[in-house]
C-alpha cells in the first residue's frame, strides 16, 4: 500500500511539472501566474557594459572615463579594438569596412576626442579612397592637440566620394599649433553630404575641398568661422550647393578659384575680420570661376570688398556670369576706410549682376571713414557687360558715388536711393 501511495504522488509531481513547464513558463524565463495572468520577472543575469549594445552603425567610437577609447562592431555589439590614440581607433574603424562598397556605411562617434598625427602625415584621420562612408558626429567634439601642425581630417590623391560629415564640432586650437586644416578633402566625384557642424580655430583654412572638374557636394547648416585663412576655399569644384551656413575668415571668409556652377543661399559671410581689423579680409573672393550664384545672403564686416572678383591664382578664364541676388551687403569694417569698394569687378571679367539687394541705411554717428565704402560697384582693367539693377540704397552707405564703372556696356540703373 505504501508503495502504491509513493507511485501516486510521484505521478502527481510528474504531471505538475509537465504542466508547469508547457503552459507557466515563457522563452525570456519569466513566469505565468496561470490563475491571475500575471507575468513575473526575474532579475537579468547579464550586466550590459556601457557602449556595448547593439546599433545602426558598422561601427561606434566611444571612450570611457580612463580616457581609453573603443570601436565598437555595431552589429554584434563586440568591442573589436581598443587604444588611448582617439585618431589611431578612428583609422581602424575605417580601414575595417567593407572594402569596394557601393552603399554607405556608418561610424559612430561618441565624446571628446582630442586628435593627433600619431603617424607624422600631416594629418589625423585618412579619409582617402573611404569612400561611401558616413561620419555621424552629433555626440561628438574633435580638438587638435597642442603641437601637432596637422591636418584632423584629410583625404589625399586618391580623393573620396559619396562620403557624408553630419553633427559635432571641430576646433582647430590655431592658439597652439602652427599648421593644420580643418578639412582638407579631396572629392573625387559621387555626392558628397557635409551638414549640421561647427568648425573653428584652425591655423589654415578651416574647409579646404579641392576637385578634377567631376565632383560636387551639398552642405548645409555648417558654421566655420575664426580662423586666420579661409572660411572655406573651394578650388576646381563644380555643382555644388550651399545653404544656411556661416563662414568667416581673417584673409576671405570664402574664396573659390576655378570654380563651376556653385550656388549659394541664406548664407551669412563675415564677422570674422571684425575682430581683428589689422586683417585684409574680403568676404567673397571669386577667382577664374563662373556660374557663382549668391540668394539672399548678407555680407557683413569685410575689411576689404564684400564681393572681389577677379582672374589670379592661376585661373584659366575671366570669370563670369556672377550673380548676386536678394540678400544684404551690409558696411565695411576694419581697414575699409573709404578705400575699397563693396563690389570690386576686375580683370576682364564680365556677366556680373548685383540686383534686388539691401544697401542698408547706416546712422550718421556709426558711419565714419573707419567703415565707409568707396563705391558700391567698381570696375577696372576691362570688365564690362555687368549690370547693377534693381538695389535699395541708402544714403548713408557711400563716401563718394554709387558706382565707378569703365566698361561701356555695363547697366547701372533703376536703383532705389533712400
Amino acid at each position: 500500500m505504501k508503495r502504491k501511495q509513493i507511485l501516486i504522488v510521484i505521478s502527481i509531481l510528474l504531471v505538475a511539472s509537465i504542466v508547469s513547464y508547457n503552459f507557466g513558463v515563457n522563452r525570456t524565463g519569466s513566469f505565468t501566474d496561470i490563475l491571475g495572468g500575471q507575468e513575473h520577472h526575474s532579475p537579468p543575469s547579464v550586466v550590459i557594459e556601457p557602449g556595448s549594445a547593439v546599433e545602426e552603425a558598422s561601427y561606434i567610437i566611444f571612450k570611457d572615463d580612463e580616457g581609453l577609447v573603443y570601436a565598437k562592431n555595431g552589429d554584434t555589439g563586440e568591442v573589436e579594438y581598443q587604444d588611448t590614440n582617439a585618431a589611431t581607433v578612428i583609422n581602424w574603424a575605417l580601414s575595417s569596412l567593407t572594402p569596394g562598397r557601393t552603399w554607405r556605411e556608418k561610424i559612430v562617434l561618441k565624446g571628446n576626442f582630442t586628435l593627433t598625427d600619431s603617424d607624422s602625415n600631416g594629418y589625423c584621420i585618412d579619409l582617402t579612397n573611404q569612400d561611401y562612408t558616413i561620419l555621424d558626429m552629433y555626440q561628438a567634439y574633435f580638438t587638435l592637440t597642442d603641437n601637432q601642425d596637422a591636418t584632423l581630417f584629410y583625404s589625399g590623391s586618391g580623393g573620396v566620394t559619396n562620403l557624408v560629415i553630419q553633427g559635432g564640432e571641430i576646433d582647430g586650437n590655431k592658439a597652439n599649433n602652427n599648421a593644420g586644416y580643418g578639412l582638407n578633402l579631396r572629392l573625387d566625384g559621387g555626392f558628397n553630404i557635409f551638414r549640421d557642424f561647427k568648425i573653428h580655430d584652425c591655423k589654415q583654412s578651416n574647409i579646404k575641398f579641392t576637385g578634377d572638374g567631376d565632383d560636387g557636394f551639398i552642405m548645409r547648416g555648417v558654421n566655420s568661422k575664426t580662423t586666420p585663412d579661409y572660411g572655406i576655399y573651394l578650388k576646381d569644384i563644380v555643382d555644388s550647393r550651399i545653404y544656411g551656413s556661416v563662414f568667416g575668415g581673417w584673409d576671405s571668409d570664402v574664396y573659390i578659384e576655378g570654380g563651376v556652377s556653385i550656388w549659394f543661399e541664406s548664407c551669412y559671410f563675415g564677422g570674422a575680420s571684425y575682430h581683428d581689423p589689422a586683417c585684409p579680409s574680403n568676404n567673397v573672393v571669386v577667382d577664374g570661376s563662373r556660374n557663382i550664384d549668391f540668394f539672399g545672403c548678407t555680407f557683413d564686416f569685410a575689411s576689404q570688398h564684400a564681393l572681389l572678383v577677379k582672374k589670379d591664382l592661376g585661373a584659366q578664364n575671366p570669370p563670369h556670369q556672377i550673380s548676386v541676388i536678394g540678400g544684404r551687403i551690409g558696411k565695411g569694417s576694419g581697414k575699409a576706410n573709404g578705400a575699397y569698394s563693396a563690389v570690386k569687378i576686375e580683370d576682364n571679367s564680365w556677366g556680373v549682376q548685383i540686383t534686388h539687394m539691401e544697401f542698408p541705411w547706416l546712422a550718421s554717428s556709426h558711419m565714419t571713414s573707419w567703415n565707409q565704402w568707396k563705391y558700391l560697384i567698381e570696375e577696372s582693367d576691362t570688365a564690362d557687360y555687368n549690370k547693377f539693377k534693381d538695389n535699395i540704397i541708402n544714403s548713408g552707405c557711400y563716401a563718394i558715388g554709387v558706382n565707378s564703372t569703365i566698361g561701356a556696356n555695363t547697366v547701372v540703373e533703376d536703383n532705389i536711393e533712400k
